[in-house]
């Protein structure tokens, strides 16, 4: 990369830095109550239900190929479904996630307790296809998102857990590393990206610099040993220019995150036709 194209990258990385340092400063957010949290931050928050009652802890954070989240939550009564309770794969638009003055993660569960007791659970020995995501949202009384949408991936469906995919190798399209997966952010609509550490270290310093790219943007395999990869399929010169986050890796800001949706040429879903606004 040369001088003149270093300083545009600069010059980019300067301008999306400023836009988000004026929406904290202005405190906008675009719609009501948004925000872009870490997976990892949710785990383990308590989860209650509209009552205020405890109905149960986030497990884990897994992502379907498609970039759509899922909250698993353990719950149950113990006594029946042993010391271990149940885990159950929650959309993310049945959930509303707030944040404490002390910054850790609220998360409610909007409807009875007794919907998250008879809710699909995860089977380790059967994988999520298609039909079970789609019972999953259908229980929730949620219209699965590829349905009416002509950008839903209509092809075979994954599921990813979002802790193996933090610190995954990440490749471009020959196959070079070019960074690894920092963190997996979820929105408030329960939609996904990977934050990807990446940068000439000698300009960006020793910590590199943190993109976020929608999972439209991702292809992931998984090697003989399980181990996640994750090859981006744009150049990994348009990474450079792409929007970056600043630590901490937060943000409440849906003009950012239309930002990044718009680098990549990608519709915001909020906008899409045959998909609910959030």
């Amino acid at each position: 990369m040369n001088k003149t194209v270093l300083m545009l990258a600069l010059v980019s990385f300067l301008s999306v830095s400023l836009l988000v340092s004026n929406s904290y400063a202005l405190g906008t957010s675009g719609r009501s109550g948004f925000m872009m949290l870490n997976s990892s931050d949710l785990i383990g928050a308590f989860v209650r239900d509209y009552a205020g009652e405890f109905a149960g802890i986030v497990n884990e954070v897994m992502i379907d190929s498609g970039g759509h989240a899922f909250a698993i939550v353990n719950h149950g009564d113990y006594g029946l479904y042993g010391e271990e309770g149940a885990n159950t794969p929650v959309p993310f638009e049945a959930l509303r996630i707030s944040q404490t003055k002390s910054g850790e993660e609220k998360v409610v569960f909007k409807m009875d307790a007794e919907r998250l007791d008879f809710g699909p659970y995860l089977d380790p020995t059967t994988p999520i296809n298609r039909q079970r995501e789609a019972d999953i949202y259908l229980h929730y009384g949620i219209e699965p998102y590829w349905i009416g949408s002509r950008t839903a991936e209509k092809g075979e469906l994954k599921e990813f857990n979002s802790l193996n995919l933090v610190s995954a190798a990440v490749e471009n399209s020959c196959g070079k590393v070019i960074g690894i997966v920092k963190e997996v952010m979820v929105d408030s609509g329960g939609h996904a990206f990977a934050v990807i550490n990446h940068g000439d270290y000698d300009i960006f310093g020793e910590n590199g610099v943190n993109t976020p790219v929608p999972f439209e943007e991702l292809r992931i395999s998984q090697t003989k040993g399980g181990q996640d990869v994750v090859f981006l399929k744009t150049d990994t010169e348009h990474l450079d220019f792409a929007p970056y986050l600043g630590y901490p890796l937060k943000t409440n800001s849906r003009q950012y995150e239309a930002s990044i949706y718009e680098f990549y040429g990608i519709q915001p879903y909020w906008t899409r036709s045959g998909e609910l606004s959030k």
